[in-house]
């Protein structure tokens, strides 16, 4: 009686499917990186795509609220140039008016000193009306900076589903991890193998 011993290397897959093919049998020399088996790829290519199809619009999203962020920093410029403008006429309005009440009676009618009080608090509710729209501006923009930083959130979590749907396609090429000889094979083309199940195994050239 004789007893060999050696190093066995079990092989098992890292993704669910069906064996679409098996390229080794028993006793068969196989170097590293030779393929084994193929687990039908249909599914995994399928998410594959289904995720870059994700990230397509997450990416086109996050520049969405790029040019609209942009777009509402432009507009809070205006609204606070707006601001500017009409303060300065509500202070020359105000100025007037001053001006019109100092003369008294002898030099203004008592219409146009009515008219410039008018126009005074007219330019004095412009001004109020001017401030708000720019803190509304001000405000989409702030909104508009929550948008942009969900947006790429929402980039990385797909680039990363991305890179996991491309190593589990790439998965369901089983490789042979080391050089030997096929051995314990227990799968055929055709079966269905779950993540872990022992498939088969390799033996070293090297034995003892």
């Amino acid at each position: 009686d004789a007893f060999i011993e050696a190093h066995v290397t079990p092989v098992a897959p890292q993704v669910a499917g069906r064996v679409a093919q098996l390229f080794v049998k028993d006793n068969q020399a196989v170097k590293p990186g030779d393929v084994l088996l193929q687990i039908d790829p249909r599914d995994y290519q399928a998410k594959l795509d289904q995720q870059r199809a994700n990230l397509t619009a997450a990416q086109s999203r996050l520049q969405q609220a790029g040019a609209q962020f942009t777009a509402d920093q432009a507009r809070v410029g205006q609204e606070k140039a707006n601001v500017v403008a009409a303060e300065a006429q509500a202070k020359q309005a105000e100025a007037d008016y001053k001006r019109y009440q100092a003369v008294g009676d002898l030099g203004v009618s008592a219409s146009q000193l009515d008219l410039a009080g008018t126009q005074a608090r007219s330019a004095a509710a412009e001004v109020d009306a001017a401030r708000n729209k720019e803190l509304a501006a001000e405000a989409q923009a702030s909104l508009d900076q929550a948008s942009i930083q969900t947006a790429a959130a929402e980039v990385q979590r797909s680039e990363a589903a991305v890179r996991q749907a491309q190593l589990d396609l790439s998965y369901t090429q089983v490789k042979a991890p080391e050089a030997g000889y096929v051995t314990h094979r227990t799968v055929e083309a055709g079966a269905y193998v779950q993540p872990g199940q022992a498939l088969l195994a390799i033996v070293p050239r090297h034995v003892w």
